[in-house]
């Protein structure tokens, strides 16, 4: 009951917005639009959201807390014409971070004069041991995309509640094809 909630307010508000997409600034060199409830995560609250060593350059979350936007990048050093060795490797890295992969698109585009590879997907992962329910999974859905600039690997992410894949799905590849990484 309380999750059919949750859906018909996100329903409700991205139709009310007609999703709105407002322009973002994560820095110098990097800009895109996100939907305008989508708010910065706090500081203290990005170790439990993103799990890595490296804090993201910026990680922003809908109002439900359920959707996620975040960039990082990988201080590994890539030639410019590696991005087929590149998008092998994250593909193989992406398949080993879950327990069970999908994937729905795997591509290299030009985005606003940059090459970009792409990966959408379902991924399923079995919640921690300290779950009240045994057997619960994890299902989300991904757009993911890699750029490489100064030999670094730009990493521009969204995911979503796999159970709303099919509302987010246009608005995600909305928002990655207004990223501009200068």
């Amino acid at each position: 009951m309380i999750r059919a909630i949750l859906l018909l307010s996100v329903i409700f508000t991205l139709s009310s917005q007609q999703y709105k997409l407002t322009k973002v600034k994560i820095n110098k060199d990097i800009t895109l639009k996100l939907p305008s409830d989508f708010t910065p995560v706090p500081s203290d609250e990005i170790a439990s959201k993103y799990m890595s060593y490296r804090t993201p350059l910026a990680l922003y979350s809908n109002l439900t807390k359920s959707t996620d936007f975040s960039v990082n990048y990988s201080v590994s050093k890539w030639q410019s014409n590696d991005l087929e060795l590149v998008q092998s490797f994250y593909k193989s890295n992406i398949s080993n971070l879950f327990d069970s992969v999908e994937f729905l698109d795997e591509s290299i585009e030009s985005i606003n004069e940059r090459d970009f590879i792409i990966f959408e997907f379902n991924s399923t992962i079995s919640e921690a041991q300290s779950s009240l329910r045994e057997n619960s999974y994890v299902k989300k859905y991904y757009y993911i995309q890699y750029a490489l600039k100064d030999g670094h690997v730009f990493i521009f992410s969204l995911s979503a509640p796999a159970g709303e894949a099919s509302i987010w799905r246009p608005i995600f590849k909305d928002i990655m094809h207004s990223v501009t990484l200068k």
